[in-house]
C-alpha cells in the first residue's frame, strides 16, 4: 500500500507541465572587472558549438524523459558576444580570429544538457555542461576543458522559468571559469604587439643598413623613466599584480617579480617597456 501511494505521489509531481515542450532563453551573467590587463593587445576570438545535439534535454515525469527543451538562439554567437565583452573590459582589442597579430582564443561548447531522474519521494534534475578553451600566443599553446554540474532534488515538476534559470547558471559558470583561469590570462596577455612597438620597428629596420646609430636611438625612445630604477620596476610590477587581483610582489631577479595570488603565484616580467605576467607558479614549483 505504501509503495502504491508513493508511486502515485511521484506520478503526480512529474506530470502536467512536464509534457509541454520548452524554448529556453539564454542570457548568461559574466562579471568581469574593468582593468588594463590586456594593454590594448589583440585577441582573435572564435566560438564553435560542438555539442552532439542541439537539444538541451527533456523535462521529466514519473516515467522518465518527457517534453524536449530547446532554444532558438545561436549559442556560439551568444558566447562569443559575452566573452568579447569581458575581454574588452580587461583591456584587450577583440578581433576576428584570423586577423589577430597576437594571441588567439578558441572556445568549443562541448555539452550543455538538462536531464531528470525519478526517486522514491523526490525527483532529480541534473544540469551539466563543458566548454574547452584553446589559447595560442606565438609558439605557446594552452588548452583546458571546463566543466559544470548542478544537481537538484525536487518534489514538484520544475517550471519553465526554473529550468531556464538552471541552464543559464550552468552556462554562466562555464564562462566564469574561463575568465578566472590565471594560466589562460597569462597566455593572452603575453606581449601582443602594441601600436607603439609597430611604429618604432618599421623605421629602425629601414635605416639600419645606412645609419648604424639607429639601434641606440630606438633604445632611447623606448625607455620608460619609471622602469629605470629598481623602485620604479617594483611599482610597475605591483600595478600589474593588482590588475590580476593579486597581492604583494617580490623580486625574483633584476627585472622579474613574483606576485602572491593566494593558492598560486604569477611570474611578472618587467624587462620590456611594460610589466606583464608570463606564467603561473604552483606551490613547490621553481620560479
Amino acid at each position: 500500500m505504501l509503495k502504491a501511494l508513493a508511486l502515485s505521489f511521484v506520478c503526480l509531481i512529474f506530470t502536467g507541465c512536464a509534457f509541454n515542450a520548452q524554448k529556453a532563453t539564454f542570457n548568461p551573467i559574466v562579471n568581469v572587472a574593468s582593468s588594463n590587463a590586456g594593454k590594448g593587445s589583440q585577441v582573435g576570438l572564435k566560438v564553435d558549438d560542438e555539442r552532439p545535439s542541439s537539444s538541451l534535454g527533456h523535462r521529466g515525469n514519473a516515467y522518465g524523459a518527457a517534453a524536449e527543451i530547446t532554444t532558438d538562439q545561436d549559442l556560439a554567437a551568444l558566447i562569443r558576444e559575452k566573452i568579447a565583452s569581458g575581454l574588452t573590459k580587461e583591456g584587450y582589442q577583440v578581433v576576428n580570429y584570423l586577423q589577430s597579430s597576437g594571441a588567439r582564443l578558441t572556445l568549443e561548447l562541448r555539452d550543455l544538457k538538462y536531464s531528470t531522474s525519478t526517486g522514491f519521494w523526490t525527483g532529480g534534475v541534473d544540469v551539466d555542461g563543458a566548454i574547452k578553451a584553446i589559447g595560442t600566443n606565438g609558439s605557446d599553446t594552452y588548452e583546458k576543458l571546463y566543466r559544470t554540474d548542478k544537481k537538484s532534488r525536487v518534489v514538484v515538476v520544475p517550471t519553465a522559468g526554473t529550468n531556464e534559470q538552471w541552464l543559464n547558471e550552468a552556462l554562466s559558470d562555464l564562462l566564469r571559469q574561463v575568465f578566472e583561469d590565471p594560466e589562460l590570462a597569462a597566455l593572452l596577455s603575453r606581449g601582443g604587439p602594441s601600436t607603439a612597438s609597430n611604429q618604432t620597428a618599421v623605421p629602425s629596420a629601414s635605416v639600419a643598413s645606412t645609419q648604424p646609430s639607429a639601434p641606440d636611438a630606438r633604445s632611447a625612445t623606448s625607455a620608460v623613466p619609471a622602469a629605470s630604477t629598481p623602485s620604479g620596476l617594483a611599482l610597475q610590477a605591483k600595478q600589474a599584480a593588482t590588475q590580476m587581483g593579486c597581492g604583494d610582489v617580490q623580486a625574483s631577479g633584476q627585472t622579474t617579480f613574483t606576485a602572491d595570488c593566494g593558492s598560486y603565484k604569477v611570474a611578472i616580467d618587467c624587462g620590456g617597456s611594460t610589466c606583464r605576467p608570463t606564467h603561473t607558479i604552483k606551490d613547490g614549483e621553481d620560479q
